[in-house]
């Protein structure tokens, strides 16, 4: 099983004061020294999230992240999770994707998703209207562009430049509704899922049905949130720096549709969906998520954002040292946290 870390920049809750510059610029530095550190790890791979216009998130170009760690990184895999194909122009799109996957060396994960959130569409001068259909044609013209070399654009032939990795990068799909499963199935390397509540088995369901119609070996991702620490109460210290940020995001997730809970949703009903805890009880807890869902990669969500930043650091210590080496069994790793987290002024 694989083990990847999303270095996410959501520093909440939804609707707090905008950033200041000093704050967006010192994420951006943390950021890339937390990929540095991962690199060469028993980690496989860093992931990014896609936001627009949300004063919550130090990050809105998700691809400009990745291209940035493919300088600074030689070994991590390096994905979206996930990109809205609808909210760009597909030439444009494409163009970008093969780029990044030719400077990181063929590391790229193209994780995709219709998207949720009409924010998003207004930001990027799109629409939200018919956002399935205008996935499905993007997945349609990625796959016939990559592979003939050229996609056609108001009736002109445009040459498409090839990604670095041969036919194309792993593509993942998200969501979570029964077509975004069933798109997984059809277009997908993998099925990434970021909720695990009540109707997640009826969307694994679906898939491995569509998966097996097809032909095709089902494969799941899946995210959740971590906060690992030792020596202190690491619930309360999650809730401590984290308990706003997710609530308020989770909230947010509801009012769109894309999670179902009765009542308020507050930071201490999300532990259980969360791993928090002592490295071996977020170990238990992933292994207890790969057996009930037969998940085949996990992404810890990690805040880099989130001060302190000596918190941030220790967690990403932990998964590294700790939980990554006991779920993958790599032990090959060409160095260790201790040569490579004080890098470039170090994450401390």
């Amino acid at each position: 099983m694989k083990v990847g870390v999303m270095l996410d920049s959501n520093v909440g809750p939804a609707g707090r004061p905008a950033p200041s510059r000093e704050e967006v610029h010192a994420f951006h530095r943390r950021f890339l020294d937390c990929g540095r550190m991962l690199d060469g790890t028993a980690v496989d791979g860093v992931f990014v999230a896609e936001r627009h216009g949300r004063t919550d998130c130090l990050s809105p170009a998700p691809l400009e992240q990745l291209a940035a760690l493919a300088g600074a990184t030689s070994r991590l895999r390096l994905g979206t999770y996930v990109l809205m194909p609808p909210l760009y122009p597909p030439l444009a799109l494409l163009e970008r994707l093969a780029v990044v996957d030719h400077l990181s060396g063929g590391r790229l994960v193209c994780g995709f998703g219709a998207g949720y959130h009409p924010g998003y569409a207004v930001v990027n001068g799109a629409t939200m209207a018919n956002r399935g259909a205008a996935f499905d044609a993007f997945l349609d013209e990625m796959e016939r562009g990559w592979q003939q070399g050229g996609i056609w654009v108001d009736g002109q032939y445009v040459h498409l430049v090839p990604p670095a990795q041969r036919p194309r990068p792993p593509v993942w799909i998200g969501g979570t509704s029964a077509p975004a499963a069933r798109r997984a199935a059809r277009h997908g390397d993998a099925f990434a899922i970021g909720f695990t509540d009540r109707r997640v088995h009826g969307l694994i369901e679906e898939y491995r049905a569509a998966c097996a119609e097809r032909g095709r070996t089902p494969r799941l991702a899946l995210i959740q949130s971590a906060w690992v620490h030792t020596g202190v109460d690491p619930r309360r210290e999650c809730l401590t720096y984290l308990g706003a940020t997710l609530a308020a995001e989770m909230a947010l997730y509801q009012r769109h549709g894309q999670v179902r809970a009765s009542g308020e949703i507050t930071a201490d009903r999300m532990l259980p969906y969360m791993y928090v805890g002592e490295p071996d009880e977020v170990v238990e807890h992933v292994r207890a998520d790969v057996a009930r869902f037969g998940v085949d990669e996990v992404i810890l969500r990690v805040h880099v954002g989130i001060p302190p930043p000596e918190a941030v650091a220790g967690c990403l210590e932990l998964i590294v040292d700790r939980i990554a080496p006991e779920l993958n069994g790599r032990t090959d790793a060409a160095v260790g946290t201790e040569s490579a987290r004080h890098t470039d002024g170090g994450l401390r």
